[in-house]
């Protein structure tokens, strides 16, 4: 469940690294008759579009899921979020740890100098999320895959998009979840049918 691999020479210097991306094409070629709905395993947890901002962050934070489906009141799939769409309107601030503002220019190398030094660089990073509904930064109309489809199709949407995610609907139910490159990954270790 790594989504990144550092790839090193016989003398371990890094060379490279390995991403899902790095392997949609082997999958869509090799293992592309695999159905969608096969190789979906990651939870997916909708959130209504008027949902504040500020929830969607702590929400992300709470489970570990970093992309959720947007819907309207009635629970019918809109869009999607991820969290790459959050960071895009959070604002970093920072607050100092002490009131220690300038170095002691005399002898930085003092207690009093080096004390400065510490209370300059140990700073506490203040998020400041904009109380705006979710609906402001959701993805309408996104890329997405169909439940019953041939994995070869998600994948080659996934690599042309380079997209990490893919909302999955179907003609019963709708939105039936959300498949991660991680997912698909499972075909190289699983018996997946």
């Amino acid at each position: 469940r790594r989504r990144h691999l550092a790839v090193t020479d016989s003398d371990g210097k890094v060379v490279g690294i390995l991403t899902p991306q790095d392997f949609l094409k082997i999958v869509e070629r090799e293992y592309g008759n695999i159905l969608v709905k096969n190789v979906m395993k990651s939870k997916s947890f909708p959130i209504w579009e008027m949902t504040p901002l500020p929830v969607v962050y702590r929400s992300m934070r709470l489970t570990g899921i970093f992309t959720y489906p947007v819907t309207d009141s009635q629970g019918n799939f809109k869009g999607l979020v991820t969290d790459r769409d959050l960071f895009d309107k959070i604002q970093l601030g920072t607050i100092r740890s002490d009131g220690s503002q300038t170095l002691d220019e005399d002898d930085p190398w003092s207690w009093d100098g080096v004390r400065n030094v510490v209370s300059y660089f140990i700073e506490k990073n203040h998020i400041k999320i904009p109380e705006e509904p979710v609906k402001s930064i959701t993805i309408y109309n996104p890329v997405i895959a169909s439940y019953n489809e041939k994995l070869s199709f998600a994948a080659r949407r996934m690599r042309d998009g380079n997209f990490n995610q893919l909302p999955v609907t179907s003609n019963r139910n709708g939105l039936e979840g959300i498949l991660l490159d991680l997912d698909i990954m499972s075909v190289f270790g699983d018996n997946v049918k």
